[in-house]
């Protein structure tokens, strides 16, 4: 159904060497990680990141990760990040599961910043209450007068996850700033391993690279059995 019905609106995110970057598969030509990605190396942040699909901006994928977030979200936008978040978390549990060597135990979605009185809980933490594996971590944001920037006390996890392996959801990386933050907060909290999940990874068809990116490689219909995690084929 996600194929069928929406595999001509989104298209999936895609790990080529040389052309996108090995963390968040943002297309780079040239070099090996994009200029966010390089400058959060060294710290503690996520083991590894996977993203489901590219919200392209100026296309139906990018209005639809805003849409369905609004205060009276679009059913149609609400009803795909769910199937998405879904197609990640059940077709592709097992390749996590490869690449860690062990389950999840708990997961957090990233809140929004900067953190306002009485913040209402945000539309991926409902979806996600319904699908992810395992026990809920809640991540409370923190006041900030830089949002965009990577600072572990951006967040605070609820309690202590000594040894844990923690994955992390995102409905949009843009920079990475606001998931690696969350990571720094959880890896803080006593977190061994981290996985963080993206439903979509933003690009923008005015950068040279992901104009070239886009030109050659044909839009093709989302293919769900196309691992979110490696950008590729699912790990052995």
């Amino acid at each position: 159904m996600l194929a069928d019905t929406y595999g001509g609106t989104v298209r999936n995110t895609a790990y080529v060497v040389g052309e996108t970057c090995d963390v968040c598969f943002t297309p780079v030509y040239g070099y090996t990680r994009c200029r966010p990605c390089s400058a959060h190396a060294g710290q503690p942040v996520a083991d590894r990141v996977g993203a489901a699909v590219y919200a392209v901006e100026g296309e139906q994928s990018h209005y639809m990760m805003r849409l369905y977030k609004q205060p009276h979200p679009d059913s149609d936008s609400k009803f795909v990040v769910s199937l998405l978040l879904w197609n990640a978390l059940s077709t592709h549990e097992d390749c996590l599961n490869r690449l860690t060597g062990r389950p999840p135990r708990f997961w957090a979605t990233v809140p929004s910043l900067p953190a306002k009185p009485a913040q209402r809980q945000h539309p991926l933490n409902m979806i996600a209450q319904a699908i992810a594996p395992g026990e809920q971590l809640q991540l409370i944001a923190q006041p900030t007068v830089a949002p965009r920037t990577l600072n572990a006390d951006h967040y605070r996890s609820e309690h202590p996850v000594p040894g844990e392996h923690v994955l992390i959801i995102d409905d949009t990386w843009t920079t990475g700033a606001h998931a690696q933050s969350a990571a720094l907060a959880v890896r803080a909290a006593g977190a061994e391993q981290i996985s963080v999940l993206n439903i979509a990874r933003y690009i923008k068809p005015s950068f040279t690279a992901t104009k070239k990116f886009l030109a050659s490689h044909p839009r093709r219909d989302l293919d769900p059995m196309q691992c979110c995690w490696t950008g590729g084929r699912c790990p052995d």
